[in-house]
């Protein structure tokens, strides 16, 4: 399809599984077709630096599916980091996840190295982290400190799989994650993501400011943030 020039495509949506992501993605790129790729972006930081060559070399637009930056209360915050109003940001918790949401309704694709290569880090870690680095400029990462691992994935009891006991079997990601990230500017993120985790995970990132912490829920439609001319905001907590 992409070598025939007569149907001058302007677009191709990449929803493959993670492993495939990078292939595709270049392949497009090559073509001179502008790409919408699925999240995560890629496995790995070399299929990550080929597709922005790609995308470089072709002069076309690249956009990762991170749909959740465009919602009105995360333009919102974006809107009050950038002002300044609040003050510097130093301190981000971010994450979510579920207790028992390892993803399995039609097979094993999500689960298995071959095709997804990430667990939870990479299909929902990749939404809280992208919410709020975005929402700061993405400031360059300086050093990270992180650890994953499969556990509840591994256990053929786990209620997870809905009577699919044999999927525990092949399960080769990881269903939690956590990292230390320190940042330019002299920000820390403090971020947790699980799939099953015998914990809430934190569903509601909080940013720490100089002036005030304000945390907020994740975007849902119809929700929209007021801030009057004294700063109140929905959740906001002083700190002076």
């Amino acid at each position: 399809m992409l070598a025939d020039k007569s149907l001058k495509l302007d677009c191709v949506s990449i929803c493959t599984y993670n492993r495939q992501h990078a292939p595709c993605a270049i392949h497009a790129l090559d073509a001179g077709v502008n790409v919408l790729l699925e999240k995560p972006m890629c496995v790995t930081m070399e299929e990550a630096e080929e597709i922005i060559r790609a995308e470089k070399r072709s002069g076309k637009v690249l956009s990762i599916g991170f749909q959740p930056r465009f919602n009105k209360n995360m333009l919102r915050i974006k809107q009050i980091v950038e002002s300044g109003e609040l003050g510097d940001i130093y301190y981000i918790q971010t994450g979510g996840g579920r207790r028992r949401g390892i993803p399995t309704p039609f097979g094993t694709t999500f689960i298995e190295d071959a095709t997804a290569g990430l667990g939870a880090l990479g299909d929902i870690g990749c939404y809280s982290l992208d919410l709020v680095l975005n929402a700061i400029g993405y400031p360059k990462p300086l050093t990270v400190s992180g650890h994953k691992a499969g556990i509840f994935g591994k256990d053929p009891n786990c209620v997870c799989y809905h009577g699919h006991s044999g999927y525990a079997a092949k399960f080769e990601v990881d269903d939690r994650a956590s990292a230390y990230i320190r940042l330019e500017g002299g920000i820390t993120v403090d971020f947790r993501i699980a799939w099953a985790m015998n914990i809430d995970t934190p569903a509601t990132p909080s940013f720490s400011v100089r002036r005030a912490v304000f945390a907020f829920p994740l975007p849902t439609a119809g929700t929209v943030f007021s801030i009057s001319p004294a700063h109140s905001i929905t959740r906001l907590r002083a700190c002076r």
